[in-house]
């Protein structure tokens, strides 16, 4: 009888376990972020100069949807003795929650990590550490 009484003790308990899952995980992350530092300096910002040219980062955004899906764009600008030359680059991808941040994998099948902190994204992206603020 004890036995019965425990196993239906934890049957109860597990059923009601898997039925109050409570909302999607991914869906807090979901939303849209801008770009608001590099490498720890404010956005815009000088990335690289040199005789060549200088490149500013000027803008950038992550958007992250609830399925799991993620578009990031970093604006930029070229500018050297010849003149100014506007650049975006873009990755899309896929996201999951990883512990206490996100992974992102890209279209390559390249895999970078981020941290989470309230509404702050910051994200190593080779080498480069890439911090998004919710909007």
């Amino acid at each position: 009888m004890r036995f019965t009484s425990l196993v239906i003790a934890l049957a109860a308990t597990a059923a009601t376990a898997c039925a109050d899952v409570g909302p999607d995980p991914i869906a807090a992350f979901a939303g849209d972020y801008a770009l608001t530092r590099i490498n720890g300096a404010a956005v815009p910002t000088v990335a690289e100069q040199s005789d060549a040219g200088t490149l500013e980062i000027v803008s950038g955004s992550l958007i992250l949807t609830v399925d799991g899906a993620y578009i990031g764009a970093v604006h930029s600008r070229w500018t050297d003795p010849s003149g100014t030359e506007l650049q975006a680059d873009q990755s899309v991808g896929t996201f999951f929650i990883n512990g206490n941040g996100l992974t992102f994998r890209d279209e390559d099948g390249k895999y970078y990590a981020a941290s989470v902190k309230a509404d702050t994204i910051t994200a190593t992206y080779e080498d480069i550490i890439l911090e998004f603020v919710k909007r």
